[in-house]
């Protein structure tokens, strides 16, 4: 049987924090593997780190208490380095759990949260890794400080620049939990998937932390 990452375990403390997330109650407490083909599906090769000019983020420190005007649902999520580019749908964690779509390719979007480009707070969207290949989170934790993530809404483009890329043990995302999900602060995007595979089951997660740096509103149709 393949071995999927969820992300259902890694939330478990966010009962312990109701004051941070009252919209979802209960326990993220047990981990929900998914049950998929057998058959191996090969990734989608990683690009080697860009050597780009560093993007300038003044932009953001401007504008970071402002919606911006592209801001709304995910509806796709676009990271060039890992060849993945994934349709986003909306996930609930009100049952008490947050299971990414059974679809390894397609990536969901904690709608409990904030809207992607919302003037604070975080947009979490976490989606599967699979130990044989064809998750579209597989390669997460090969992200670097800089990459690009791009976003679709119905009202545009949002470009993130990543900050920060952590492997973090399953006990350390229980304790942090408020902070990953938090929803006041600097405006930002988290991806999330399981990591470390045992042979038995996902040990850490992978877990990036990107800013917004562009704001490309969709044309409007004019006369």
């Amino acid at each position: 049987m393949v071995a999927v990452g969820s992300v259902g375990v890694l939330l478990a403390a966010c009962a312990a924090v109701p004051w941070v997330l009252p919209q979802v109650p209960g326990l993220f407490a047990r981990a929900v593997p998914e049950h998929t083909a057998s058959r191996v599906i090969d990734d989608p090769p990683v690009s080697p780190v860009a050597s780009e000019p560093q993007v300038a983020l003044t932009t953001h420190a401007a504008r970071k208490q402002a919606r911006l005007a592209a801001a709304g649902k995910p509806l796709e999520l676009w990271v060039p380095r890992l060849g993945v580019r994934s349709p986003v749908v909306p996930i609930s964690g009100q049952s008490g759990e947050l299971v990414p779509p059974n679809d390894p390719q397609i990536l969901g979007w904690w709608r409990e949260g904030r809207e992607a480009g919302a003037a604070q707070g975080s947009v979490v969207v976490t989606g599967h890794t699979v130990s044989t290949g064809g998750g579209a989170f597989d390669h997460l934790g090969e992200l670097v400080a800089r990459d690009r993530i791009r976003v679709r809404t119905a009202a545009g483009w949002i470009t993130y620049v990543v900050e920060q890329v952590n492997d973090v043990s399953v006990a350390k995302v229980a304790r942090t939990a408020a902070a990953i999900f938090r929803q006041t602060g600097d405006p930002r995007l988290v991806l999330i998937t399981c990591s470390d595979f045992d042979g038995r089951v996902y040990r850490s997660s992978s877990v990036v932390y990107a800013i917004p740096v562009a704001d490309r509103p969709a044309a409007r149709a004019t006369g």
